[in-house]
């Protein structure tokens, strides 16, 4: 397969249980909940914008697309190491959607830009282009999201077009393609989301001005149905409160909204033992996300599977391996973060990386105490410190011994450090003692002293 070396993952892992229902990626970050809304874990990355992902549970990990500017590549965070490496190399692309095949072992994603489906082999010896291998090229729309159905053999993408929105299906060879849904009055249709065990899959539609529906349908197209209907609070902003991204778990639709200037991101949560139209329930919050890109459920293949006789035959004819060996032929083929000089083997690193694969970032652990940025022209980091810190790298509390004799720090408007002493002081810093005069005038003990 086509790999890179396995690196160390360069991140802020908070617990090793993994005990997790969901997964989010929402900036630089892997956020791990369970299905009550709680946070469990959360890994950093040296990069600056992760999007799509999806659960490879045959190896145990989480692939996700990793964009820098306009180009984009495939990693993954293997939860079992605790290493993160890269599969499909960077490029001028626009990877929306993401889903992994754990019978086939093949990784399926969308190119909007290319117009097109490609796959990644992740069996051992498997030979791929460095960019991925091409499934189907588009001349009549742009796909975008996409799911997986395991025990049937099929994929199932959403096509855009200028007139219409469609959700098609093809094997995963890319033969016998099909349309199973067609949008009515030209909406658009966006994110897709598949549950085998009740075969059915979801989607959204935006309706008129204030609202986002989602629909349910067999996955023959069939049995149509409304499963539930956001309504924005503030007409104002209804694009970016209503959600915008879905996955399904064993017992449970999660919708992710899209706010762009919200700092508190919402995640909806339905129980779908059928998938049918549900009431409300409750609602968790991802605190401090720039956006919610990309959504995905730990929802392994027996509990999919389960009690349906057709799929036991793909059931019984897959393995668990929960390591990516990394074909040495391959290893060092393409930049991280960078691209390849002209002709040479080396790498030529975007501002802000470093490292022979360009691996490695220059705001990594940089700032003690605040947010790290590279300059846009000198391409070196620099610190925004956080309130009550200075220095190069925030690396100085200006609170730290400025106030003498047991006097209390704080900031004032200004941030700047202002002292409370005690009664015996007084002074900026509380560094000179009280002088008290008696009522004849003469002065004190500490006076004569």
């Amino acid at each position: 397969m086509c790999a890179v070396q396995s690196l160390l993952v360069i991140a802020l892992v908070v617990g090793l249980s993994y005990s997790w229902e969901i997964a989010l990626t929402t900036g630089d970050r892997i956020e791990f909940y369970t299905n009550d809304g709680i946070r469990t874990e959360t890994v950093r990355f040296p990069s600056r914008k992760l999007s799509a992902l999806a659960y490879d549970e045959v190896h145990n990990t989480l692939l996700y697309v990793d964009k820098q500017s306009d180009n984009d590549a495939i990693c993954g965070y293997n939860m079992t190491s605790v290493e993160y490496q890269c599969y499909v190399g960077r490029s001028r692309r626009n990877i929306q959607g993401l889903a992994f095949d754990p019978v086939t072992e093949l990784l399926f994603f969308t190119d909007t830009r290319e117009r097109s489906i490609n796959w990644f082999s992740f069996k051992p010896g498997a030979r791929n282009h460095i960019y991925g291998n091409l499934l189907i090229k588009m001349d009549d729309g742009i796909p975008t999201d996409l799911a997986v159905d395991s025990c049937r053999g099929y994929i199932y993408w959403i096509n855009t077009n200028l007139t219409t929105s469609t959700i098609e299906r093809a094997r995963c060879d890319g033969s016998a393609r099909e349309v199973v849904i067609e949008a009515t009055n030209g909406r658009d249709l966006h994110s897709l989301a598949i549950d085998q065990q009740t075969n059915r899959m979801c989607w959204g539609v935006p309706e008129g001005h204030l609202k986002r529906n989602v629909y349910c349908a067999d996955l023959n197209g069939n049995n149509k149905q409304l499963f539930r209907r956001f309504i924005s609070v503030s007409g104002r902003n209804w694009t970016y409160s209503n959600p915008n991204s879905y996955t399904v778990s064993k017992k449970f639709l999660y919708a992710a909204s899209i706010c762009l200037s919200c700092k508190t991101k919402k995640v909806w949560k339905y129980y779908v033992p059928h998938l049918v139209l549900s009431g409300d329930n409750p609602i968790f919050k991802v605190l401090n996300a720039e956006t919610i890109s990309g959504i995905a459920a730990n929802y392994k293949m027996k509990e999919q599977f389960r009690g349906i006789s057709d799929c036991n035959h793909v059931f019984n004819n897959y393995e668990i391996d929960d390591t990516l060996k990394v074909a040495k032929e391959y290893e060092g083929q393409f930049c991280v973060h960078g691209v390849k000089e002209t002709g040479q083997s080396v790498c030529k690193c975007s501002p802000g990386y470093f490292g022979e694969r360009c691996e490695r970032y220059f705001c990594e652990n940089y700032c003690f105490q605040g947010n790290c940025s590279i300059s846009r022209f000198g391409g070196l980091p620099s610190c925004r410190c956080y309130e009550g810190y200075s220095g190069d790298r925030c690396e100085v509390n200006l609170c730290n011994n400025y106030c003498l004799n047991s006097g209390t720090c704080s900031l004032n408007e200004e941030d700047e450090p202002v002292c409370e002493c005690t009664g015996q002081y007084e002074g900026g810093r509380c560094e000179l003692p009280v002088h008290l005069n008696t009522d004849d005038g003469s002065p004190n003990e500490t006076e004569k002293i």
